[in-house]
């Protein structure tokens, strides 16, 4: 489920119930945090559903900055904390960007230390609204990938603290042990470049059904 954040406590397990009335069950949230709470949680167990949480969380400094929001850092990481508490499993997402690209691996380390077992780390687009106001706040190929490799360097240097996806450039599966680039992997032009593509939808708040979350 993504995007449930406007909804209330309430309107979320009226959705959920209706999503397990059809014999579906409920993998995962996509969430800035706002909605998570105990009651929530605790809901959701009633229900037999332990789903994993994906937590926005766009750095140490400039969270509250790139969501317009005060306070948003304080209310992810209380969601994270909940989660943890609860059992719930809890991924993160981070946009970077050139303001918070030298907070990468601190951020990643952080998290770690918070209970999250993987981040997947994207970097910002000049599109859509970012691209009003923003545009060259992203980065170019060039400074992407060179912020990536010396995101590699400090990730190995102590010791992978979690599992990371790094915008397809990078992946590291920490129970597996295993580091991949995805790019050369999966070089068919038939291949999903995602896996996850091929066999989970994803369900918007408008209901529509898309095979990934960025569509």
């Amino acid at each position: 489920l993504a995007n449930l954040d406007p909804a209330t406590g309430k309107q979320a397990i009226e959705l959920i119930d209706e999503i397990i009335s059809g014999g579906i069950r409920v993998d995962s949230i996509y969430t800035n945090g706002a909605l998570v709470t105990d009651r929530l949680l605790a809901e959701l167990e009633a229900r037999g559903q332990k789903p994993r949480f994906h937590i926005s969380f766009d750095g140490m400094e400039y969270h509250d900055w790139l969501r317009g929001i005060p306070g948003a850092r304080d209310s992810a990481l209380r969601a994270i904390d909940i989660c943890r508490a609860h059992g719930n499993e809890v991924y993160a997402a981070m946009c970077v960007h050139r303001k918070n690209r030298h907070e990468l691996f601190e951020t990643v380390r952080f998290l770690a230390s918070r209970g999250v077992c993987r981040t997947r780390i994207k970097f910002m687009l000049p599109n859509g609204m970012w691209a009003d106001g923003h545009a060259a706040d992203s980065l170019n190929v060039e400074e992407a990938t060179d912020t990536v490799a010396e995101f590699i360097d400090a990730f190995f240097a102590h010791g992978m603290p979690a599992g990371v996806i790094v915008d397809n450039m990078f992946q590291y599966h920490q129970g597996q042990k295993v580091c991949m680039i995805p790019y050369a992997r999966h070089c068919r032009q038939d291949a999903y470049l995602c896996t996850k593509a091929a066999v989970t939808p994803y369900i918007g708040p408008t209901g529509a059904v898309l095979p990934c979350m960025t569509l």
